[in-house]
Parts: structure tokens; sequence; C-alpha cells
């Protein structure tokens, strides 16, 4: 047995137990064909990188995964890595009109593009094939496809609707050529067409600083799995309105050029032109780390397939039970930091915010067959914090802009901490002090309000909001508390890239900045070895010189002592938490689940998952002795755990 079967052995996954018969065979859906073009290099000093073979992956990924396209039945052209060819104009157009053709007449073909574009003094919009010819104007028109030859290729085959989203430029090639509305003239022929482009007429589209594509494509592959798992069927019309909002928020920043996707829908028959089809449930199988993981209906049995050889062991619950390996006498302490996943382990009890179908779950205990739910109409419960002295969970909203107070016996929301400030400002960060005396909320400005930030305080005993808030904090996000209560850790995301790190006395409430941080997402406190381990987003900076620098993900530390000594890992992950006795660090982004030993932060193992994960917790048994593991897979309705032993050993 492997080591990482030995992981999975300690694994188990809740809510929704998979059966030990095989997944039910695929339900006849309307033909669906897709085409994904992305252009990481063009090779070309005129025409810089941008990243659009990984933008291609992630697109493809998803349109397979959430938008019920048979991998099958979506093509995929690359400058690199990629079996299909390279998406030169010739390769582009073939492929279109081949894929059309073979679309039936009720089937929806969707094509992708990333890479440059640009926009001509008549409104035509053209977008730059690979190896095209840049060395002036009338060269890269003729070399570049227009969009309009584009939607005729894609309409040879006449299927019953079109789907382009397009992350290119808008841009003219000469400043001065003043931009046009890009129009679409339907006839009987080109039946429905639906075109989501990355930026509005005469516009730039961006590309994200961790050197992961545009903002447009990941936003909208990041939102067909929010719609996915909240089980809703999504036209392009009411879709594109999401993606809007998301893009304009993520290139909102000071000195930033905000960007807005456009759509335009052409129709001459009613056509709702389905981006998400949430006919595709998860499977019963998760894959993790080559090996595939089967339960037994009354969850007595455990099955593991060896993916390389093809071995099967089977565990059995009647016998021999299967331990958390001991982390010796060491307890986890209580965090105090707020996350979507909190654990309490003397109680044996989990918490899980399921933002996407707004709702709390509580798990009574590990073992537990079915969590109890606590709906939240209307909101996104996101970031949670525990007083385990009330047995009170402080829910942070970030739709409805409030606090829930729920009650972990009953699961009925007590009360809540409305806004503070008339506008509403977004909640990103919450803390409890060690006394759980005091909740820390991490606010960002809202629109209209004016408010780059700041940290309100409520005395949990008089159920109030002190006066003085925390200012001089702009853009919090994520926050921990040190274990003396004395000092506050705030990581900023203004998406200016010289983010500051925050350290606020809590004694006097003045703030001390560490700045170049770019894009802080998390924070926990390593109090054995004197760290704080700070969760970076990638992103551009600028130099001495006014170029744009790109900074990747990062998982850094910093030196409590000495806050100059900062040693950062390439590692992109948005969720932290500490083992006991803050031996290792836990830390979920992606896919994976990466182990970092604390003293050295060397990544000494990786668990990887077939869906996302949402956040990851640590607590003791109930025993109060072997620390064990929670990650959250919501597209799977499912909570992983395992003894931390075992991910350590």
């Amino acid at each position: 047995m492997t080591r990482t079967q030995a992981v999975l052995v300690a694994g188990w996954l809740l809510f929704q137990p998979a059966g030990l018969t095989a997944p039910p065979a695929e339900v006849s859906k309307p033909s669906r064909y897709a085409l994904v073009v992305g252009i990481g290099s063009y090779s070309d000093p005129k025409l810089p990188d941008v990243g659009g073979d990984k933008d291609a992956d992630n697109v493809a990924a998803a349109l397979e995964r959430y938008g019920g396209f048979p991998k099958s039945q979506i093509r995929v052209l690359k400058d690199r890595g990629a079996s299909g060819g390279e998406p030169t104009l010739k390769a582009i157009v073939d492929a279109a009109k081949e894929l059309s053709r073979d679309a039936s007449i009720d089937a929806t073909v969707l094509f992708a593009f990333a890479g440059h574009g640009f926009e001509e003094e008549d409104g035509k919009d053209y977008l730059v094939p690979f190896r095209a010819d840049s060395s002036d104007r009338v060269s890269l028109r003729v070399g570049s496809l227009l969009v309009d030859d584009l939607i005729a290729a894609l309409q040879v085959g006449h299927p019953g609707e079109v789907i382009l989203l397009l992350d290119a430029c808008r841009k003219p090639i000469e400043a001065s050529v003043r931009s046009r509305p890009f129009n679409i003239h339907p006839n009987s022929l080109t039946k429905n067409v639906a075109v989501l482009f990355a930026a509005g007429p005469g516009s730039v589209s961006q590309v994200r600083g961790d050197d992961t594509g545009g903002y447009f494509l990941k936003a909208v592959a990041e939102r067909m799995r929010v719609v996915h798992a909240q089980r809703s069927r999504m036209g392009m019309a009411e879709f594109a309105t999401l993606v809007q909002r998301d893009v304009s928020e993520q290139t909102r920043c000071q000195g930033c050029t905000e960007q807005t996707p456009s759509i335009l829908l052409a129709s001459v028959s009613p056509s709702a032109f389905w981006i998400v089809d949430p006919g595709q449930e998860p499977g019963a199988l998760l894959t993790v780390a080559g090996s595939r993981v089967l339960m037994s209906p009354d969850r007595s049995q455990i099955h593991i397939t060896d993916a390389s050889t093809g071995e099967v062991t089977i565990y059995s619950r009647s016998g021999p039970s299967l331990p958390f390996a001991t982390d010796g006498d060491e307890r986890p302490r209580p965090s105090l930091s707020g996350a979507s996943v909190v654990a309490d382990g003397p109680r044996g009890e989990v918490y899980v915010a399921d933002e996407a179908r707004s709702r709390i779950l509580l798990f009574s205990s590990p073992e537990a067959r079915e969590p109890l739910v606590v709906p939240v109409p209307g909101g996104k419960p996101d970031l949670m914090v525990l007083r385990r002295s009330t047995r009170e969970l402080y829910v942070a909203d970030s739709e409805l802009h409030r606090v829930h107070v729920v009650d972990a016996a009953t699961g009925r929301i007590t009360s809540q901490f409305p806004q503070r400030f008339p506008i509403a400002t977004r909640i990103t960060g919450l803390a409890i002090s060690p006394d759980e005396r005091f909740l820390y909320i991490g606010n960002q400005g809202g629109e209209g309000s004016g408010r780059v930030g700041s940290i309100s305080i409520v005395d949990l005993r008089e159920r109030r909001f002190l006066d003085q808030d925390i200012g001089d904090v702009n853009c919090p996000e994520g926050m921990d508390i040190a274990a003396d209560g004395r000092q506050l850790f705030v990581a900023s995301q203004c998406g200016a890239g010289h983010d500051p790190l925050f350290f606020v006395d809590l004694e006097s409430g003045r703030a001390q900045g560490l700045s170049g941080f770019a894009v802080g997402r998390s924070v926990a406190a390593d109090a054995r070895h004197a760290k704080l381990f700070v969760a970076r987003v990638g992103t551009y900076v600028r130099d001495a010189n006014g170029n744009s620098v790109i900074v990747p993900a990062q998982l850094s530390s910093v030196d409590l002592k000495d806050r100059k000594r900062v040693v950062s890992t390439p590692l992109d992950v948005h969720s932290l938490a500490l083992t006991p006795g803050d031996r290792y660090l836990l830390a979920v982004g992606g896919q994976q689940l990466h182990v970092v030993d604390t003293e050295t932060n060397a990544v000494v193992n990786t668990v990887f998952f077939d869906t996302p994960a949402a956040g990851v917790a640590v607590a003791a048994g109930a025993d109060g002795r072997n620390a064990i593991c929670y990650v959250w897979l919501p597209e799977e309705n499912r909570l992983f755990f395992a003894g931390v032993a075992g991910l350590t050993s």
C-alpha cells in the first residue's frame, strides 16, 4: 500500500455517500460542441505574451465539467502543448467549419478565444491567430480573423445556436481611430448568435498578474462552477451580467483601468443560449493522487483502486478500526481566524459555510450521515468563527452585508449584527479574541461608500459595536490574532500591487504596515516559530521605471521578530490552517491540499482532489488527541477528512 493510499484510508467523504454500484450511464442530451483557441506566446516582440494557452485549458475543463460539453466534442487549439494543432488562421477556420458540420441542427456550437485582437476604423473586430504577420498594419489585418467571418464559419452546418467567448482587446490599432459598435445582422441561415466580449468597444482586455491568463475567461470558468454548484440552468443573458460584475470588481482599483465585458445577442427564434448544464451531477468516484475511492452505502467499507495497477484493496469498518494517527499529546489551539470551515475538536463538530447553496452545514461529528442544514435565503455565508463558550457561530454574509449569529446546538439563526455603515461595505475578514470577548470584522468599501477599509469591533458580552473602529487598514482581507491576544494580523487586497501586511496593536488600536505584500488573501500566526504565513494572489507591480512586472501567487512567511525576513514559495492557495503545536501548515488552493513544514517552509506532501477545495480546518478528535484535517469540496457536496499524522508522515 502506498503512502497516498494510507492517507486515503483515513479520509472519508461525507454527505451523499457513494454506492458500490457503477455510476449511472450518461443521460442523452442535445448535442454540444466546442472549439477552444488559446495563444500563450506569439513569439513576436510586437505581440506580448498573454497566457491564452492556460485560459484555453481552464475553459475547456469548465465546459466539460459544468457546461455539458462531452470531452470528445471539445477541440482545443493552442500554440503549445495541444494535440489539436497550432491555432493558425487556416486551422481555426477549418476547425470551425468542421465542428459546425458535425453538429446537428438543434446543436449548440461554442467558440472560445484567448489571445490578441484589435478593432478597425469601421468597427469590425479581428482576432490575431498564431504566426500572424505584425510587421505593419495592413499585414496584420490581412492575416487576422474577422469576427464576422468566424461566425460565418461556425454556421456552415446550420447549428441551432452559436456562442462566442472572446478574450481579446478591442482597441483600434491607431488610437486616433474612432470606434464604432460591433453588430450582427442575422438572417434565416444564421439563426441565433451570442457574443460575449471580454471588453467593450475600443477597450483592452487585461491579463492577470499571476501568469494564469486573462481576467475574463477565468471569470467565465469560475462563474460556471458557481452556477453549476447551485444546480441552476443559466442562459447567456443572465450569465453575462454576472461575468460583467465579476470582471469589473476584479479590475477595479486605484490607478487601474476597469474592464467591463459586453454582450450581443441576435436571435431569429427563441433561444436561451444555455451556458451551464446542471444535469451533470458530480460522479460517485473521487480521484485522489492516482487512486480511486468508493464507499458502500452503509459506510461499512471503503474500496481503494490503484489507478496504475488496478489493484483493489477493501477496508472494513466492522473489523479493526481505521484509526486517525495521533500527533502526540499536543492539541490544536482553537482557531481565531475567520474561515469557511470551522472544527470544534472536543465536541467532534464541524461547520461549513456553503456559499454556493446559501446555507450553513453543521456536522454533529465526523461520522454524521447527514448534517444539520441552516438555510440563509438570499445570502452568501462565507467566513465563520466559533465562540466555544456559548457555542455561537458568527457567520459573515458577503451578499446581505451582515454577520449572522447561529446557535450551533439548535442550528437556528438567533440574531444578526447589521452593517455598521449607512452604505453597504463588503465583509472580508473575521477574527475573535482568545478570551472570546471581541469580534473583529474587516470591511472593504462598497460602491459609493468612499471607504477603502476599516475593522469594526463588536463587544460580544454587551452585543454592540464599539464606537471606535480600527482605521488606517486599507482593504482588509484575511485576519488572525496572536495567541496572547495582543496583536491582530491583517492581509490586504486593494489590487494595486503594493498592498501592505498590517500589524495592529489591539491595546492602542494603532496599525503598522509592512509594504510590498502584493494582494494578500489570508494569514495564519505560527506561535511555535514566531512566523506569520500569508497567502498571496499573483498580480502586477510597477518597477522603478514604471514598467509592469508580474508577481506570481506565493505563500510567504514573515519573521515576527524581524519583519524584514520574508521567505516566499510559489504556491497558489487561499485558505490556511495550522496543525497541533504549529508543526505544519495545511494550505488549500485549486484542487490541492498542501502540507507545509512550518520550520523549513518546504512542501512535504500534496493531496490532489478532482474538484476545487473551498476551505480547510484542523481540530482534535473526540478523544482530544488525534488531530484531524477537514476539507470542504463544494462541487461534490462532500466533506473530506483525514488524520493529520497520515498527511504529514
